[in-house]
This record gives structure tokens, C-alpha cells and sequence, in this order.
């Protein structure tokens, strides 16, 4: 959501800003940021864009995990096997975080 309130906050009185976030969790996370900011510019979708149209497999940011709760994305910071957080709990990566992501492509949203 940190670009995405950036870009809002740039773009001219009619600017639009597409955002787009494939992972569950972080797609709610965006959704309610751009809300508590009165973003009315933006339109947020839960999908990836790429060259094709297709489903995938992948694994998201984990917001348990405070070194991903930034503005960059899950590629940046290498996943760990075993988590601790600040409490001293431990977790472990599981294949059920593994998310299916759909991804669509910019031609097929048909924007003015």
C-alpha cells in the first residue's frame, strides 16, 4: 500500500492509481490503507498482472513477520523455514501458505 498512497496522492484531481496484490492477507492490508486514507482515486485488484493469463503457485509476505511489513515485496526479503517474532513464539512455514494466484494482463482490463 506505500506506493499505492504515493501514487494516489500524485496523480491529478481525476488520476486514477490500479493497484494490484495477488497475496490474500497483504490484498486486505492494502485494501484497508487505502480506506483509512480516504483513497477514493484508487481501485485495488487481488491478482498478479503478467504477459499471460494464467493460474500460479507462490508464497506471499508473511505479516507475522515484522522484516516483511514494508513497503517492498516478498521478493526482497528471503523467506525463512522456522520464524520467531518479538514474543519469543515460534512457527514454521508451512505448505499451506503457499497461495494460488491468478494472473491476469493490463490489455484485459480494458482501461480508458
Amino acid at each position: 500500500g506505500g506506493y499505492t498512497q504515493m501514487l494516489a496522492l500524485s496523480v491529478c484531481a481525476d488520476g486514477r492509481v490500479h493497484s494490484f496484490e495477488p497475496f490474500r492477507l497483504t490484498f486486505q492490508m492494502l485494501n484497508a490503507n487505502v480506506a483509512l486514507a480516504g483513497l477514493v482515486n484508487v481501485h485495488t485488484y487481488n491478482r498478479a498482472l503478467s504477459n499471460t493469463a494464467e493460474r500460479s503457485k507462490a508464497v506471499g509476505t508473511d505479516v507475522r513477520d515484522p522484516r516483511q511489513q514494508t513497503i517492498w515485496n516478498s521478493l526482497v526479503i528471503p523467506r525463512e523455514t522456522v520464524l520467531q517474532n518479538e514474543a519469543g513464539f515460534l512457527w514454521s512455514e508451512e505448505e499451506a501458505e503457499v497461495e494460488d494466484i491468478q494472473c491476469i494482463t493490463l490489455d484485459s482490463l480494458a482501461l480508458p
